[in-house]
């Protein structure tokens, strides 16, 4: 049983939860804006994530919560336990391989995000934009794939469904009888599958907007960098 090691990484993927699915940057201006509209995540890309990471820091903090509250000393706060936790809490602070296993992909996909974030700076937006001062970034993580924050934001959305149904995971001991908790899961998992989806649509439309910015400077960036999202890959 390791009840405070668990908090410490629900607690850390809470954080990779906010910090992949937050918009590091204000919208850009409609001038700025490419205008592509062509699928349904571009009219939900500030919606969806909001609910994305709103939702799974929750689920992550009640964890944590049900974790500690045993350990403090006999007071009224623990006298919420029962609330928070509908079923038996014995399973909730073992460290079960299918949660580690997605917790660590949770992190990584924050930490991943977060250097896409530093990388291009103001650059990043949640929307295709070319601003007219735009810069042209190919070094840190742009030096091997031209687009891996999206694999980043993929493997956030893996790492939180592997570990929430984990047998330790707060959603299997903690939920049952409660029906509203599964259709919040449900349309978790169906908005991850449609910003992924759309993500991996977008990459070519951000692609022909680099083009056109930068022309032949880019085409020499695309054959040293092949790889769209996952070196070696794909």
């Amino acid at each position: 049983m390791y009840p405070v090691l668990k908090s410490i990484l629900l607690l850390l993927s809470a954080c990779a939860f906010q910090v992949g699915l937050t918009p590091p940057n204000a919208p850009p201006t409609q001038r700025q804006k490419v205008g592509y509209r062509g699928q349904l995540f571009e009219h939900l890309v500030y919606p969806l994530p909001w609910y994305l990471r709103n939702f799974a820091s929750t689920m992550s903090l009640l964890h944590a919560l049900t974790l500690l509250l045993p350990l403090l000393p006999p007071s009224s706060f623990t006298s919420i336990l029962p609330t928070l936790c509908a079923g038996p809490t014995e399973a909730l602070s073992e460290l079960s391989s299918r949660f580690l296993a997605g917790t660590a992909l949770v992190l990584g996909g924050g930490a991943l995000r977060a250097w896409c974030y530093r990388t291009l700076g103001a650059a990043f937006t949640y929307e295709v934009a070319v601003r007219p001062d735009h810069a042209f970034i190919t070094h840190g993580p742009y030096a091997v794939a031209r687009h891996p924050s999206y694999p980043a934001l993929w493997a956030i959305f893996a790492g939180g469904a592997l570990a929430w149904r984990a047998p330790d995971a707060y959603l299997c001991a903690c939920t049952q009888g409660r029906d509203w908790v599964r259709w919040m899961v449900w349309a978790w998992d169906g908005a991850a599958v449609v910003i992924a989806v759309g993500l991996y649509r977008r990459a070519s439309v951000e692609d022909a907007a680099m083009r056109a910015k930068f022309g032949g400077e880019w085409e020499a960036y695309r054959r040293r960098v092949p790889w769209k999202f996952v070196p070696y890959v794909f």
